[in-house]
């Protein structure tokens, strides 16, 4: 048990990780687990040489002669922080992990093999070091420690999954008391910490059995069994089971209760604690489980598991929450049953709920029974454990009253309970009478309450403690109040202002609770649980009234006019600007006017069209005019940049609104009138008359003065909605980068402004709704509070809201001003603390100054990423692709347009992984509407980002003939273009836009001005149901990118699907696509008969990624399992009509290991299956499923020698 001096040290080494920036507390642990291990091995080393050298006999160690350094007794010494750093990442522990060596499959080797050091500061390290070798060199079990520390896990609770404690693993141990017969299996063993108790209980017996040979071959390899399905977890029990002298335990990568394990009748003993709240669904569960018990509560299916895997006569010993045992559904009765009727129940121990505290007050029992199959249950053994050496609050320290003795040697001498009275603490109860209580197992159902009599002092002995009590609590606030006076006195005597302040936290006492609640959310707060006293705001007359024992003159000045006087000494601080500073760069006006001009003469001639001329002059004016022209010269620079190193940018909300920002290359949106534009002689044809929405849906025409194929372009996009009707708006430039090229362009602003002058926007993130619920329903489980669901709600409001953590914006990007100083804006912050990190984020959150210092929005986007590949693949230049060919426009109304049938696909078109219009949403929109031309795409895009536009608005206007696709309200600014084009003035039909866009509906004044111009009504009532609207120029730059990916999809498919899979497809199981039509059909059933609340977001995530497959199938095309000569690592690959996957997709198998496999390859063929597991470090788990997929179909386990190879 680990307490005192030993814990305030590993909460202190605890603490340093975290607030040195290592945020994942269970990283934490495992790293942490790491150095322990690397102690101990030390420990044990030291140990067996000094035997070897004692008996005189030669000793081969486990470190190398020539390396000193990697033990811990000789680098815990080295003074050089970066070079212990060095030694540890780049030696030591690559030593660590193939301790056992390249061939050795033993657990630790299998889950050792993918870990990671991920301490990676050199002064975390070294500190970390020299914390753990303060330890006490006695503490041989890195369970203990380790279980200590999962108890800092404050969400483990919620799933169920509870460290269980050392204590009562040992005692569950003793109860059953295993011999070296036994094969024991934990299904849900986490850290390995029962099969560590029963080694070490066998330890403690070996002069019994370790002159057997067969039977320490038999303790080392065949029986210790665990399953569990966190490889971090999986790490941390093989170290503890081979520091504790196992070397072999049969620790597997499994969920015990899936389909895929098959165990039955092996085990001699089982010993557990499953996890529980949780529920499965019926198709991963295994079907031999729900055949006894039809549930998906996990607690009920491991009870159906353990009879399952134990052989006939096999015992278990197994904590269950407290629920099973008084469970009233059919599974829960049926459960119990099944144990009581067909096999041997044997035990109920019934445990206080503070065993699990401080992170879990769930109350749990102990049963144990024995495997028969044919009955066996005579009577029932209950004991009401009420202490368990350690105090049942959260501090767990330890205390006199312990039950675990009495249980323990009573259990095995049951013969001596059976005179035991239901008043006991333990007693026998008849099987009869259990099922008669529909096989209740609860110690209440049984045990009877004896009442004692109890008598009372008289009654004016009571009133005179009381008295006595009221007397003590007066006389200490008169002391409290002349030790004030005498305060006030001295701070007089000194010239000192006394001021009386109150410690207020929240404004009214309801509010308290939700500071208790938010208080038990911080990490390491050892008060958390501490009732606060009352800290409301007090008003005057209330803290006038606190200080009733002076004099009113004294009170007066203390609380009204002292409060004055330092009200009046603070001088006023403003620490936020009142306008934008941006920064200065020499001659931006001009090269922003220069680059306008120059691309517009390039595109329009010499002589520009008046409407070009004119609305260059109108943006120019207000972005020079305002101090803009810096926002779009960097936008360009940032943009050119990205296009030089060949990736794409794709422009976000309404930057495509300004025609400067197109002539400047920052948008490919045009946002001038539709028109035709000749390559050649520059030759101009405009509609200014709403003839056409877009003007890539003209129709194609030769110019007619050189017959030339004319450019179409023009959104007809007025540039108020960008920067106001003003023009004086400050303008928000959003870009979509490519994912990988994100970066790059982050850099770029240092190269551009220098590091100095740019910092990431910095979040404060708040406590979200389901999050304060959370929150709140934990605060009164853990203080055993009953709570309607309803009043959980409510008080979890209260606590939605609160600041919780400060954060990073995921692209923005601040810029100070050259002649000024971060500091004239914001506190700056390095994120988790991190000195070395190459960002410093604004410690302000950006929102509370957006308005005063300039942000670029950097983001990266999988679009521009999907297109470079494309690129790539196909040697086409994406910007040359027709994005008007109707062949492409085809499959947004109908599948046939790629080859196949509805029915073939399960879809109304053949949009299945085309950027915004690929979700089933947006699918419905599209059979609706039957779109065939770029602007009604447009309408599309906007209609499905709006709210209320498309749902009970423009859906109901077309289904009932009022109006079509074009005519209907899609995007904000069609509602100022199309009221213009009616006969309103500019002005007030910018403000209508406004108004409707943001969901405040129409004023009369507005509604009249609309009717006077004959506006029809249908269109004034849909602009009074809107409650946001997306931008026309971010729907335009969205169609744009689909269109281009969409042509590919229609014109060279398998570059698309190729593309698609290795950029965008999430996490799904290539074995079911490998396996065929039939199999993958099957899957996506199968997911969209999920009961909704059941589908996961990984389900979700991965129907598309199989609705895809299936298309790419019905089209004609074949995927390939993974091919050991010719897959890439994370890429997919063409080869002929097929598409082969990367080593990556294999669940299990990282980054690291696809990369190793590829360049063990290179260097020359896998012989055997041994030689591929070897040289690209695979685990076992991973074989296994190459194996399944037909991957290693012809290559031999091992490989033949030949005489050959040796020379």
């Amino acid at each position: 048990m680990i307490t005192g001096e030993l814990k305030n040290k590993i909460d202190q080494l605890w603490e340093m990780l975290w607030t040195e920036g290592n945020a994942n507390p269970l990283t934490n642990i495992e790293q942490l687990t790491y150095l322990l291990f690397m102690k101990d091995l030390d420990r044990v080393e030291l140990g067996r040489e000094n035997d070897a050298e004692f008996l005189g006999i030669p000793y081969e160690g486990i470190f190398p002669k020539d390396k000193p350094e990697y033990r811990w007794s000789t680098f815990k010494n080295l003074g050089d922080a970066q070079e212990v750093y060095r030694l540890m990442s780049q030696e030591i522990f690559p030593f660590i992990k193939n301790l056992k060596g390249d061939t050795d499959d033993t657990a630790f080797s299998r889950y050792m093999r993918d870990a990671i050091f991920q301490i990676n500061k050199p002064a975390t390290l070294q500190k970390a070091i020299a914390a753990l070798d303060e330890l006490p060199t006695d503490i041989k079990d890195i369970g203990d420690i380790y279980e200590y520390l999962l108890s800092k896990l404050s969400q483990a609770g919620a799933n169920g999954q509870f460290r269980t404690p050392r204590h009562i693993i040992d005692m569950m141990v003793e109860l059953m008391q295993p011999t070296i017969k036994d094969i024991i299996s934990d299904p849900a063993m986490g850290s390995a910490g029962f099969l560590v108790s029963a080694s070490r209980y066998l330890d403690r017996r070996k002069e019994e059995w370790q002159t057997n040979i067969d039977s320490v071959k038999h303790f080392h390899n065949t029986m210790f069994h665990g399953n569990d399905t966190d490889t971090t977890m999986l790490r941390l029990g093989a170290m503890n089971m081979m520091l504790h002298g196992v070397e072999n335990p049969q620790i597997s990568y499994l969920d015990s209760l899936s389909q895929d394990n098959e165990e039955a009748d092996k085990y001699t003993l089982v010993l557990a604690n499953p996890p529980f709240k949780g529920s499965l669904d019926y198709d991963s569960t295994s079907g031999d489980l729900l055949a006894t018990i039809k549930t998906k509560k996990t607690e009920l299916l491991f009870l159906a598991l353990f009879l399952r895997t134990l052989k006939p006569g096999g015992r278990a010993a197994v904590i269950v929450p407290d629920g099973v045992l008084f469970g009233s559904s059919k599974a829960h009765k049926g459960i119990r049953q099944e144990i009581v009727e067909h096999h041997k129940l044997d035990a109920v121990i019934s445990m206080p709920s503070g065993v699990f505290k401080p992170y879990a007050g769930v109350s749990t029992a102990i049963l144990i029974f024995t495997k028969t199959g044919n009955g066996g249950t005579d009577k029932v053994w209950f004991y009401d454990m009420k202490a368990d050496g350690l105090s049942l609050d959260d501090k767990r320290q330890p205390i006199n009253d312990n039950d675990i003795p009495d249980i323990i040697q009573r259990f095995h001498h049951l013969e001596k309970e059976a005179d035991r009275k239901r008043t006991d603490q333990s007693f026998f109860v008849p099987v009869d009478e259990i099922k008669e209580n529909d096989f209740d197992l609860s110690i209440n159902k049984y045990k009877e309450i004896e009442y004692e009599k109890v008598e009372y002092e008289p009654t004016e002995v009571i009133l005179k403690k009381i008295n006595d009590l009221e007397k003590e609590i007066q006389a200490g606030l008169a002391e409290l109040e002349e030790l004030l006076k005498k305060l006030i006195d001295i701070a007089k005597k000194k010239d000192k202002i006394v001021v009386a302040t109150g410690d207020c936290y929240y404004l009214d006492e309801y509010q308290h609770v939700y500071r208790q609640i938010l208080r038990l959310t911080v990490k390491s707060n050892p008060g958390a649980r501490d009732i606060k006293p009352m800290a409301t705001f007090l008003t005057t007359e209330e803290m006038l009234n606190e200080f009733s024992f002076l004099d009113e003159k004294l009170r007066e000045e203390i609380v009204i006019d002292n409060t004055h006087k330092i009200s009046d000494l603070i001088e006023l601080v403003v620490p936020l600007k009142n306008k934008l500073y941006t920064p200065n760069i020499e001659g931006a006006a001009d090269e922003v006017r220069d680059l306008s001009y120059s691309m517009a003469h390039k595109i329009y001639g010499d002589k520009l069209p008046e409407i070009v001329e004119k609305r260059l002059e109108k943006e120019l004016a207000s972005i020079i005019g305002n101090g803009f022209s810096v926002v779009y010269l960097i936008s360009h620079k940032l943009v050119k940049k990205s296009l030089d190193d060949g990736y794409l940018v794709g422009s976000r909300g309404s930057v495509g609104s300004s025609l400067v920002a197109t002539m400047m290359e920052i948008t490919e949106v045009n946002p001038l009138a539709p028109h035709y534009v000749c390559p050649k002689c520059k030759h101009s044809e405009f509609f200014l008359n709403a003839e056409y929405a877009s003007g890539f849906d003209l129709p194609n025409k030769n110019c007619p003065h050189c017959d030339v194929k004319m450019i179409k372009d023009g959104q007809d996009i007025p540039f108020e909605t960008f920067l106001g009707f003003n023009g004086d708006k400050v303008p928000d430039i959003d870009l979509n980068f490519s994912g990988e090229y994100q970066a790059t362009a982050h850099n770029f602003t240092k190269e551009i402004f220098g590091e100095d002058y740019v910092y990431r926007a910095g979040t404060i993130s708040t406590v979200a709704e389901k999050t304060a619920y959370s929150f709140t329903r934990d605060y009164y489980e853990k203080n055993e509070i009953e709570k309607r669901s309803i009043d959980i709600e409510r008080i979890a409001s209260g606590c939605e809201g609160s600041k919780r953590t400060t954060g990073q914006h995921p692209g923005g990007i601040l810029v100070v001003p050259n002649d000024m100083d971060i500091f004239d804006f914001t506190p700056y912050q390095y994120p988790a603390d991190d000195e070395t990190s190459s960002w410093r984020t604004t410690h302000f959150d950006f929102h509370s100054i957006h308005d005063n210092i300039l942000k670029f929005d950097i983001l990266g986007h999988d679009d521009p990423t999907m297109i470079r590949k494309l690129q790539d693949l196909s040697g086409i230049e994406p910007k040359t692709i027709d994005v008007s060919d109707p062949e492409v426009m085809g499959i947004f109304s109908t599948v046939e347009a790629l080859g196949v049938t509805r029915e073939q696909v399960d879809s109304a078109s053949g949009t299945f992984g085309i950027p915004e219009f690929g979700t089933n949403f947006v699918i419905q929109m599209l059979d609706d509407t039957k779109p065939t031309t770029y602007s009604e795409l447009v309408q599309i895009s906007g209609l499905s980002h709006g709210t209320d536009v498309w749902l009970g608005n423009a859906q109901e206007l077309i289904k009932n003939g009022t109006c079509e696709l074009k005519d209907v309200i899609g995007c904000r600014d069609d509602i100022m273009v199309y009221l213009i084009h009616a006969g309103l003035e500019e002005g007030l039909s910018f403000k209508i836009m406004e108004s409707v866009r943001k969901g405040k509906g129409l004023t009369e004044d507005f509604e009249k001005a609309m009717r006077d111009n004959d506006v029809p009504e249908w269109y004034i009532d849909s602009c009074k149901k809107i409650k946001y609207m997306f931008p026309k120029a971010h729907a335009c730059a969205y169609v744009l990118m689909a269109l281009r990916i969409a042509w590919f999809k229609v014109h060279q498919p398998l570059t698309y699907y190729c593309a698609y899979y290795s950029v965008r497809a999430s996490d799904f199981d290539i074995i079911t696509v490998v396996k065929g039509e039939k199999s993958l059909k099957a899957k996506i059933q199968e997911i969209k008969t999920k009961d909704k609340n059941e589908v996961t977001a990984k389900d979700k995530d991965a129907l598309v990624s199989y609705e895809i497959a299936n298309e790419m199938l019905e089209r004609g095309f074949a995927f390939s399992k993974v091919d050991l000569e010719k897959s890439e690592s994370h890429d997919y690959i063409i080869d002929g009509n097929t598409l082969i996957p990367p080593f990556s997709i294999v669940p299990g198998l990282g980054d690291n290991v696809a990369n190793k496999i590829v360049q063990a390859r290179k260097e020359k063929p896998f012989l055997s299956i041994e030689d591929f597991s070897k040289r690209g470090s695979v685990s076992s788990t991973v074989v296994e499923y190459l194996r399944e997929m037909g991957t290693l179909k012809g290559l031999p386990e091992k490989a033949q020698l030949s005489f050959f190879d040796e020379l």
